[in-house]
Protein backbone atom coordinates (compact mmCIF):
# COMPACT_ATOMS: atom_id res chain seq x y z
CA UNK A 1 0.00 0.00 0.00
CA UNK A 2 1.12 3.51 -0.68
CA UNK A 3 0.85 6.67 1.37
CA UNK A 4 -1.93 7.83 -0.95
CA UNK A 5 -3.93 4.70 -0.23
CA UNK A 6 -3.58 5.27 3.50
CA UNK A 7 -4.70 8.86 3.00
CA UNK A 8 -7.88 7.65 1.34
CA UNK A 9 -6.87 8.62 -2.19
CA UNK A 10 -7.68 5.93 -4.68
CA UNK A 11 -8.13 5.40 -8.36
CA UNK A 12 -10.79 3.45 -10.17
CA UNK A 13 -9.35 1.05 -12.73
CA UNK A 14 -11.50 0.11 -15.69
CA UNK A 15 -10.11 -2.80 -17.67
CA UNK A 16 -10.03 -2.33 -21.42
CA UNK A 17 -8.43 -5.48 -22.72
CA UNK A 18 -8.84 -8.62 -24.72
CA UNK A 19 -10.93 -11.37 -23.16
CA UNK A 20 -9.16 -14.38 -21.70
CA UNK A 21 -10.36 -16.73 -24.41
CA UNK A 22 -9.47 -18.11 -27.80
CA UNK A 23 -9.89 -15.23 -30.24
CA UNK A 24 -10.74 -15.26 -33.91
CA UNK A 25 -8.07 -14.40 -36.44
CA UNK A 26 -8.43 -11.58 -38.91
CA UNK A 27 -7.38 -8.12 -39.89
CA UNK A 28 -6.44 -5.98 -36.91
CA UNK A 29 -8.97 -3.18 -37.54
CA UNK A 30 -11.75 -5.77 -37.68
CA UNK A 31 -10.58 -7.44 -34.49
CA UNK A 32 -10.21 -4.10 -32.71
CA UNK A 33 -13.83 -3.30 -33.56
CA UNK A 34 -15.03 -6.77 -32.54
CA UNK A 35 -13.36 -6.71 -29.13
CA UNK A 36 -13.90 -3.05 -28.26
CA UNK A 37 -10.30 -2.00 -28.72
CA UNK A 38 -10.73 0.46 -31.56
CA UNK A 39 -9.95 4.08 -30.87
CA UNK A 40 -13.63 5.00 -30.95
CA UNK A 41 -14.58 2.18 -28.56
CA UNK A 42 -11.87 3.11 -26.06
CA UNK A 43 -12.89 6.78 -26.17
CA UNK A 44 -16.52 5.77 -25.61
CA UNK A 45 -15.55 3.60 -22.62
CA UNK A 46 -13.54 6.44 -21.10
CA UNK A 47 -16.37 8.93 -21.60
CA UNK A 48 -18.84 6.51 -20.02
CA UNK A 49 -16.64 6.09 -16.96
CA UNK A 50 -16.00 9.83 -16.65
CA UNK A 51 -19.75 10.47 -16.81
CA UNK A 52 -20.18 8.20 -13.77
CA UNK A 53 -17.87 10.43 -11.70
Amino acid sequence: MTALTFAGVGARVVPIALPDAFLAAGALPTLHDRYGLSTDAIIAAIRTELARS
